[in-house]
């Protein structure tokens, strides 16, 4: 996962200063992330229709303090909600908050967060939810980090959404520790590209690239790799 060369324990530490831009007290609060599907790869894809937006955040508001970080433009009813945070303070936001539900790779950074996630995956033309065939939305699906629900079915997202709110203490000490299961089997991405690249520059520059001799470096130290999480 790319989202680890920036968010493993080795480099990320939440900023609590995100919390003054955030309106809500000291109440528990969820977000709710919006694709504009402009990509080329979203090409024939259906995301959360407005009309099941404000059916969601509707019927969650009634749970918990909804805010709404979107692509694209929300009707008037719906702007109350905006997440009004700079940015460079965004993961800070998803770290913070007891729940996230989103179209785009924000729910994957949100759930190595540790924040109980769940991914709204846009519907193809035959009505199959895209991110089961999208490899690091459904590792994080098949590793429990985060459950894929199709944004045509708002009635079970919500559902799940209530579920884990009833539960959100419970729900983020689960996620939490299967993220810290997950980093403790994952390596550090930034150490080992910048390893690699040291490696492939200096191979390079004596005529060519031994692949052997690269495996044979890389079995000396394994675990020079891994993520050393101190909060496992």
């Amino acid at each position: 996962l790319q989202e680890l060369i920036y968010l493993s324990p080795s480099y990320f530490s939440p900023d609590p200063t995100v919390m003054k831009y955030i309106d809500c007290g000291k109440e528990d609060f969820a977000v709710i992330r919006l694709s504009a599907l402009g990509m080329s790869h979203d090409t024939l894809l259906r995301g959360l229709s407005i009309k099941s937006v404000i059916k969601l955040v509707k019927e969650l508001n009634n749970y918990i303090k909804v805010f709404i970080s979107s692509e694209k433009r929300l009707p008037e009813e719906l702007s109350k909600f905006n997440l009004n945070v700079p940015p460079y303070l965004i993961h800070d936001a998803l770290y913070y908050s007891s729940l996230f539900i989103g179209e785009t790779a924000m729910a994957v950074e949100a759930a190595l967060l540790g924040t109980p996630t769940i991914q709204v995956s846009p519907v193809d033309f035959r009505g199959t939810p895209y991110f089961y065939r999208y490899g690091y939305f459904r590792l994080c699906h098949t590793r429990g980090l985060s459950k894929i629900l199709p944004s045509t079915n708002v009635d079970a997202i919500i559902e799940e959404a209530i579920r884990i709110i009833r539960n959100k203490h419970t729900e983020k000490k689960e996620q939490l520790k299967r993220v810290n299961n997950f980093m403790n089997n994952s390596i550090d991405v930034a150490t080992f590209g910048a390893w690699f690249i040291d490696q492939f520059h200096n191979m390079v520059s004596k005529g060519k690239f031994d692949w052997e001799k690269f495996y044979l470096s890389m079995e000396k130290s394994p675990n020079r790799f891994y993520i050393k999480n101190e909060k496992s």
